[in-house]
């Protein structure tokens, strides 16, 4: 017998349930065997399960195959279409397609039609259900499958029960726990918490605040009970929904649904009710539909009630194998059957067939797993290759990064590797930030042909490279970035602090994390002049310098990274002066590639030739990181400098032949190899491979074999190059034998990717020590023995930076400047550092995770023959350059964008978005925080203005182009109505030719336009205008009949105006502040302004409210100044009964145009 548990019908949403975790509906089950005849086996259950069992990709065989679930999904896609939402079918065909902000709403469109398609297909085919249950948001389906209510009418309230739910997690978050109620109750007794689901005697969910999710995971992880957040948007099925539960009742009410009796019984998690023919109410039906989003679920009762009907065969109508787990704890497996519904779709099943029934029951110890069983043991077993997790600890639901702590870099190795193994190639599809949870990843396996079925290959990028060299440009520093409040306190710390031998890391870490934790702050780092001469130092005071000052400088960004999940919205300035240490540029690239991972932080570099006092240094630094776009400054004879990449032909050539002596450091692997074989083939001259492996290596050996075939001589040594002795030992005997050394190629150094918070000590050391060391020992040889030629290996993220190459670029960057100093010392320019792009499927590139990362940025990759080619230049050549790239130009923007101020501008346009766009920000619209949107209010209804979308485009255009481009074709789309609830906006931006294609989007677009840059900064002038003797004050212009603008918006001072001409006059510091976004703030006014003279021209001719909804041309002259007071000289061109149509300057005091518009229309609504 099973012991009955009280109902929980009579629980009613808003019940005081929260305090101390009391479930205030509970009741206890005394679990026993289900005991049953064999003939029950013919009652069949349905059981239909919620959003936690949908993935990308689901059932698409059953969906090509089936007409039935096809017809389906045409409608609710037709549905989907008709309010502006995505194709619930493509979730199963191309969920790569759905824009991140739709995702949920269209998972659960989809899994809902998918269930009602499933459901049908299956009474086609013959199978027929006793009773149907749904288990949370199943229970729609379940209620759809029952007849009790039509698909058509389902599928617009699960429609607004997604609209109208909070922002994704807004409201809360739901944490299954592996512990019964009991157990629960008592370890988070303290805390505040709701009951939602008990799933089975093992597993239970619960539903928490924000505010709570920390405290209880940090509980039940010291309790060592195993937890998991579930990749759910809201806490359902608890008052945390009410508001929800509310709207769909009077939705209820409004709609007045057709309802009939069930055609098949259904018992209903949330009546906790059997429902047939008698038991049926067509206000219980209501009930259940309003109540389902609050309603907790009791999945044990469930199964015991269906228990009693003695159903004793269950088939899971839906994705996954969730449910059956949990209905083998709460029954004993061998009295019943559960089967995934891919096992009966194939086949015409006959439930009282007798072999059919002695097959099925062979098979009911064991739930049988769907077609994908193969896809998730390869992933379970890559998973737990990498991180070491157990297989069985690893589920379907498991996120990545939440749940299993899997960075991008480890997720795309996991990736690649079950690629591998399944014999797939991957395709143009393939997009690793859509594998938010392992079951993501199997539905995209699921779907995808062998390789040597037709597998489309990525189109490789055009590419043109060339040699560059760094160097700069004039660029005057723009004062219109300054912003009059700086909320900003300068922490201003002496770099010099970092190479004292009595420097204690410890004691400046916590001083400086307890510093920078109390407000925002700018970091300044100074350096004075450093200096260094490579024929001076000595390889022990080397050490001593990289131990001290370089490994203290990293350790203080660990210390602060290994305490904050996100480091805070830091700017940071290294201020060098004259001559500088190679290790402070190290820091400077370091510095970069951590701004990579981290990008609300901005780090920029100034240098001054010579040394000023520091007050001024201080203060320009001040200055200079308000300015978003330069990461590299210098000043030269009180001018401004930027950095940049300056292209360069072939210097004089050097003779290579029989009798060239070459020693090459690391050059039986990788890239070294690689070039090396060419040149061994060609000129066979005499070479000397350095090593660290044996000879007996696999590939070393192999490797060397290949080179003597071509050329006898080539030989092999085993050698440390970071242990000068030994190294030197080497060169001598060469030297000896030969009577010289002729080139030196250092390709010594290893490289390995991990973000810089998981990066270990030893890591840090050995990934410097290899290439600093080598570099700095072979520089020292290079002066005793005078090669003609030195070419050092380094990388182009020395320069910008890379993710997951924090400690690389920083090794690298050191490398270019111990080549610098050795030409220094040596009075020569013999030695070079060859900064090398990623090459294509050689080197670090031939980790498939890596080449994936690299195309999907957009980064060229260098084909190797081209790499001989301009190799061979170089080592053929000499240069007066000490530092060379091999460099894609067009690769610029790409490399350089991330290293911009992102977040100055973070209130205007939000974050940068993981997107295939060229460009892509998501910004969070909050009436709480972009509190100014209030004051463009109309009959009521909040709108955001056209000059903040305009601005929007401005922005992050500028950003793109780092200058201000020309805006083209704008245009208003859709109107955008700022609700109460928060809403995402994406900024996006294609690149076509010179253009950018952009537009502000959430599920339709609202606005878009074109932006190029401006060919010139010219100064703009205008004739002198005469300011009209009349004058209207600020408060006749706005009131109800005239202008409808709040405090925010009401830009326009006075306007003079006869009957000829109008000119409205700005006064910038009467303007209330908008937002935090640097100048952007008055620029949303002055657009604004814009408009609002041509409006106000409107009103004076007859015209009511008229709104901007295009503008042909916008040209900003922000290289003008902004003075205080500004003039608006609009111009009409035709006035309609519908439209406004006209050109808008806007000047400063001296005549100079600040904004150009050309083309501006406004529609008139009333």
């Amino acid at each position: 017998m099973i012991k009955k548990s009280p109902s929980l019908k009579n629980l009613t949403p808003g019940a005081n349930l929260i305090s101390k975790g009391y479930f205030s509906g509970e009741h206890s089950i005394a679990f026993k065997k289900l005991s049953r005849s064999e003939s029950k086996f013919d009652k069949v259950c349905f059981v239909f399960p919620g959003q936690g069992s949908v993935y990308p990709g689901m059932f698409k065989e059953e969906y090509l195959a089936h007409s039935v679930i096809r017809n389906k999904f045409k409608k609710t896609d037709k549905f989907a279409l008709k309010y502006g939402l995505h194709k619930p079918s493509d979730y199963i065909l191309s969920p790569e397609k759905i824009p991140s902000d739709q995702i949920d709403i269209t998972a659960n469109l989809c899994l809902f039609t998918l269930e009602a398609g499933l459901h049908e297909l299956l009474i086609s085919l013959g199978v027929k259900p006793r009773v149907i249950t749904g288990h949370s948001f199943g229970e729609f389906a379940a209620l759809v499958a029952s007849g009790i209510i039509s698909f058509e009418q389902m599928l617009e309230l699960v429609y607004y029960r997604d609209v109208w739910s909070p922002k994704k997690n807004d409201a809360g978050f739901m944490v299954a726990i592996n512990a019964n109620k009991k157990k629960i109750r008592k370890i988070l007794a303290n805390t505040n918490y709701y009951v939602s689901n008990l799933n089975s005697p093992e597993q239970t969910v619960i539903s928490v605040v924000p505010k709570d999710l920390e405290v209880i995971k940090k509980i039940l992880k010291k309790a060592k009970i195993r937890l998991k957040v579930l990749d759910v948007p809201q806490p359902y099925h608890s008052p945390l929904l009410e508001d929800v539960g509310s709207k769909m009742g009077k939705l209820l009410k409004l709609r007045k649904l057709s309802l009939q009796k069930p055609k098949i019984w259904i018992f209903s998690s949330v009546s906790k009710q059997l429902i047939n023919s008698k038991t049926y109410s067509y206000n219980n039906i209501l009930d259940i539909i309003q109540k389902q989003i609050t309603t907790p679920i009791d999945f044990i009762y469930q199964l015991n009630e269906i228990d009693k009907i003695g159903c004793g065969y269950f088939i899971e109508v839906g994705p996954g194998t969730v449910l059956s787990a949990f209905i083998k704890e709460i029954a004993d497996k061998k009295d019943i059957i559960i089967e995934s519904v891919t096992k009966k779709i194939p086949k015409k099943a006959k439930i009282n067939d007798k072999e059919t029934e002695k097959s099925d029951l062979s098979k009911s110890e064991d739930i049988i797993l769907s077609t994908e069983s193969k896809f998730v043991s390869l992933v379970n077993r890559a998973i737990s290759n990498i991180t070491g997790y157990k297989i069985e600890k690893i589920s379907l639901d498991d996120r990545f990064g939440e749940d299993l702590g899997i960075d991008s870099i480890k997720k795309a190795e996991i990736v690649f590797e079950v690629l591998d193994k399944s014999d797939i190639a991957p395709n143009d599809d393939l997009n690793l930030s859509a594998f938010r949870r392992v079951a993501d990843l199997i539905g995209f396996l699921k779907k995808k042909p062998s390789s040597g079925q037709n597998s489309v290959k990525k189109r490789k990028k055009k590419s043109e490279f060339n040699r560059y060299v760094p160097s700069w440009i004039p660029n005057q520093f723009n004062k219109n970035y300054l912003i009059e409040k700086n909320n900003h306190s300068d922490l201003i710390i002496d770099l010099g602090a970092f190479f004292n031998k009595s420097f204690n890391v410890e004691n400046f870490q916590k001083s400086l994390f307890r510093n920078l934790n109390n407000s925002k702050k700018n970091i300044i780092f100074l350096c004075n002049e450093s200096a260094f001469s490579l024929s001076k130092e000595s390889l022990s005071s080397f050490e001593k310098i990289l131990s001290k000052s370089l490994m203290n400088f990293i350790g203080i960004f660990r210390y602060i990274a290994n305490r904050n999940k996100y480091l805070p919205d830091y700017s940071i300035a290294i201020i060098t002066q004259g001559n500088t240490h190679p290790f402070v540029f190290g820091m400077v690239s370091f510095l970069k590639s951590l701004k990579k991972e981290y990008p609300n932080i901005f780090v920029k570099h100034i240098h001054f030739d010579s040394e000023m006092s520091k007050k001024r240094t201080v203060q320009q630094a001040t200055y200079e990181l308000y300015e978003p776009h330069e990461a590299d400054v210098m000043y030269h004879d009180n001018k401004r400098y930027v950095a940049c990449l300056k292209k360069i032909g072939i210097g004089k050539k050097i003779e290579i032949n029989k009798k060239t002596v070459m020693v090459v450091v690391g050059g039986a692997k990788g890239i070294a190899f690689s070039l090396i074989k060419k040149i061994s083939k060609q000129y066979c001259p005499i070479i000397y491979i350095l090593g660290r492996s044996a000879l007996r290596d696999g590939t070393v050996r192999l490797n060397i074999k290949k080179l003597i075939e071509h050329n006898s001589n080539v030989h092999y040594e085993r050698v440390d190059a970071t242990d000068y002795g030994s190294l030197k030992a080497i060169f001598q005997q060469i030297a000896r034998k030969h009577k010289r050394i002729d080139i030196i190629i250092n390709g010594a150094g290893v490289e390995m990717s991990r973000l810089f918070a998981e990066k270990t000590t030893k890591e840090i050391k050995e990934e410097l020590n290899n290439k600093i060391f080598s570099g700095f020992n072979i520089g020292k040889l290079s002066l005793i023995y005078n090669p003609s030629k030195v070419i050092n290996f380094s990388s182009v993220v020395s320069k910008f930076g890379n993710e997951g190459q924090t400690i690389y670029s920083c090794a690298n960057e050191i490398l270019n400047k111990l080549a610098v100093e050795t030409n220094v010392s040596s009075k020569s320019s013999s030695s070079i550092s060859v900064n090398w792009p990623p090459w294509d499927d050689v080197g670090m590139t031939s980790n498939k995770a890596t080449l994936y990362f690299l195309k999907e940025k957009g980064i060229s990759l260098l084909d190797p023959l081209k790499a001989n080619e301009l190799f061979f230049n170089d080592l053929s050549s000499l240069s007066k350059n000490s530092e060379i790239f091999y460099f894609d130009e067009s690769d610029y923007e790409k490399y350089h964008f991330m290293l911009q101020n992102l977040q100055l501008y973070s209130s205007l346009i939000g974050k940068v978005e993981p997107s295939d766009q060229d460009l892509s920000f998501k910004k969070i619209l909050s009436l709480a925080e972009d509190t100014y949107l209030s004051d463009h209010r109309i009959n009521g209804v909040i709108y955001m203005p056209a000059a903040v979308s305009i601005a929007m485009f401005l922005c992050s255009s500028s950003l793109y182009f780092k200058g201000f481009p020309v805006l083209s074709n704008f245009n208003i789309k859709n109107p955008t109505l700022i609700g109460d609830k928060d809403a995402p906006l994406f900024t996006e931006g294609i690149k076509l030719k010179d253009n950018l294609s952009m537009k502000i989007k959430n599920k339709i677009t609202y606005a878009s336009c074109e932006a190029k840059l401006k060919s010139s900064k010219t100064k703009k002038r205008v004739k002198k205008f005469k300011k009209p003797a009349s004058a209207i004050s600020n408060d006749s212009i706005y009131n109800k009949n005239m202008l409808f603008h709040g405090p925010s918006f009401q830009v326009i001072d006075k306007v003079f105006l006869d009957k000829k001409n109008i000119v409205a006059k700005v006064d910038n510091k009467k303007l209330v502040p908008l937002l935090d976004a640097g100048i952007y703030g008055k620029i949303i006014q002055w657009i604004d302004s814009a408009f609002q003279s041509l409006a106000y021209i409107g009103i004076k001719n007859g015209k009511g409210l008229s709104l901007p909804v295009s503008v042909y041309e916008i040209i900003p002259h922000f290289e003008n100044i902004f003075s205080n007071i500004l003039y608006i000289l609009p111009n009409v061109k035709k006035i309609t009964s519908r439209d406004i149509i006209g050109d808008v300057e806007i000047v400063n005091e001296k005549n100079e145009v600040i904004l150009e518009f050309n083309g501006i229309k406004l529609k008139i609504a009333k």
